[in-house]
């Protein structure tokens, strides 16, 4: 029996999960820790609905809400990689290609 479409997409949600175990550089504005990947795209998606009516031009929310909520997904298997660590992002581009193949 092949997979349902709910059923990937259940898989699907189930990764994505695990953004919430990724910890990325920067700290949290107000407390020592450092904020996750998933709490990242909540914030990001989040700044955008709310500061939609100072873009210059008229924009597709649903279209920039989705790009936010999933541009860091690769991230589950590449792990936030800070753009000025030399040794980290010599192969960056093909790690992150085949983490959004998979």
């Amino acid at each position: 029996m092949t997979k349902s479409n709910l059923q990937k997409q259940v898989a699907f949600i189930a990764e994505t999960d695990k953004l919430k175990l990724v910890e990325r550089t920067n700290k949290l504005i107000d407390a020592p820790r450092r904020e996750n990947s998933a709490e990242h795209s909540w914030q990001v998606a989040l700044s955008a609905l709310l500061l939609k009516d100072y873009a210059n031009e008229p924009i597709d929310l649903l279209h920039v809400l989705s790009m936010l909520l999933i541009h860091d997904i690769v991230e589950v298997d590449v792990g936030d990689v800070f753009l000025h660590d030399k040794h980290k992002v010599e192969d960056l581009y093909e790690r992150e290609l085949a983490a959004a193949e998979r």
